[in-house]
């Protein structure tokens, strides 16, 4: 059995040397720099055929996202974007979790037929971020596959997997308190 378990250095630093050893190996993950950024992508790219279409739609944002290629979650965004449709200028990761949040929704409308109700998809993701940072247990509509995948790992011997990128969390919160601030000032709990 397999656990991979992440903190946050400052974290990582105050364990004791007993707590180190349950642990096989310890990996530091860094930044990514932009060769290696580079090299994500012609690794992804390699057997495409539009490579150089979707190499020429990064590079022409490359400048406004450079502080987001060196994050390797912003870093597949970006090539997933790319992959699918062209990449206008994006100013911070809630611009680039929204686009891809867009561009995803569309991509599983066309290949599963599936139609998706923004608003109630949005408000359903909201709720499960809250509901993760208020330490409830989310429940899942099946339905709405685009969040079972982007939050959920397959299947393995029945037990559900589950993966809650904090990016996403953060995002799905923000984007609840803006909504609740310009359409529904009662949901917010003073």
């Amino acid at each position: 059995v397999t656990f991979w378990v992440s903190c946050r250095p400052y974290f990582y630093e105050r364990l004791e040397d007993k707590t180190l050893l349950v642990f096989d190996e310890c990996v530091e993950m860094k930044f990514w720099k932009p060769e290696d950024f580079d090299a994500f992508v012609e690794q992804s790219l390699r057997e495409k055929d539009d490579c150089g279409v979707i190499k020429q739609r990064i590079n022409k944002v490359r400048e406004s996202m450079k502080s987001l290629i060196n994050r390797p979650l912003f870093a597949t965004i970006i090539l997933f974007i790319a992959e699918n449709n062209d990449i206008d200028v994006v100013q911070d990761e809630y611009e680039l979790i929204e686009l891809f949040l867009d561009e995803w929704m569309d991509r599983e409308s066309k290949d599963k037929k599936i139609v998706f109700d923004r608003e109630s998809s949005y408000e359903h993701m909201r709720k499960v971020a809250l509901d993760m940072y208020l330490g409830k247990h989310p429940t899942f509509v099946k339905e709405l596959q685009v969040f079972r995948d982007l939050l959920l790992m397959p299947r393995r011997n029945g037990s559900i997997q589950q993966f809650y990128h904090r990016e996403f969390l953060v995002y799905f919160i923000v984007n609840a308190m803006i909504d609740a601030a310009l359409n529904h000032p009662e949901k917010i709990a003073w």
